[in-house]
């Protein structure tokens, strides 16, 4: 298997993006409470039906899953959607909430932490969304556009700064709002 992105979310793992014949690439796969073990995502659970999947509203592949608040965003190449965790009796499990029709350019371009993301859409628009999902468009496409193929973004923690670049040509720095 590849695996486009794996977060860790209260001890669980999710696992999203994932590539091998037979599995969808629009699917989140989480493991069982409390372990680390990737491969229970794909060999069954036995007793322990704790771990499950969640299929994403859009077609097209998952790049990054990230958490955000109380829940993990799933952000794909053709849509943006929210889990949130709950329980379906008698386990836990993550409800879905399609958020955006469009998606990120690549796996790379999203960045922040459970506070905050910075991402940027497929037209090269620049979004903020916060622990609320609050979302905010800064745009800035016309700027973004000359990093776009190579986009790497990354939060600096100490002081809430964004660092948007593609490590080449130009780099940006976005201050917190």
């Amino acid at each position: 298997y590849t695996i486009n992105s794996v977060c860790n979310f209260r001890g669980q793992l999710l696992a999203g993006g994932v590539n091998d014949t037979g599995i969808d690439e629009n699917v989140v796969f989480y493991s069982r409470i409390g372990h680390a073990d990737l491969s229970t995502l794909f060999n069954g659970y036995g007793e322990d039906i704790s771990g499950g999947f969640v299929p994403m509203p859009w077609e097209g592949t998952i790049y990054c899953v990230k958490p955000l608040g109380n829940g993990v965003m799933v952000y794909g190449d053709k849509g943006i959607a929210l889990l949130k965790p709950g329980f379906v009796e008698p386990i836990p499990a993550f409800g879905v909430n399609k958020l955006f029709d469009f998606g990120i350019v690549s796996r790379s371009a999203v960045g922040g932490d459970e506070d905050v993301h910075i991402f940027v859409d497929t037209s090269n628009r620049v979004w903020r969304i916060d622990a609320n999902y609050k979302l905010m468009m800064l745009d800035y496409s016309e700027y973004i556009e000359e990093v776009a193929d190579d986009i790497v973004i990354a939060r600096n923690p100490l002081n809430g700064d964004f660092y948007i670049s593609n490590g080449a040509d130009a780099s940006y720095l976005l201050t917190p709002i």
